[in-house]
């Protein structure tokens, strides 16, 4: 695996992954307005 040079946007692709593809149900992160963002994007 090759390392991932940060770009805007990563990490909502990343978790969007991670909810559709993976089917994590929960992620803890040490800044919650990355994954408030995101649920409230995708109206979860």
């Amino acid at each position: 695996m090759q390392p991932v040079e940060p770009q805007a946007g990563l990490w909502v692709l990343t978790l969007d992954m991670l909810a559709q593809d993976v089917g994590v149900i929960g992620v803890f992160s040490d800044w919650p307005a990355t994954t408030t963002f995101y649920a409230n994007c995708m109206g979860l």
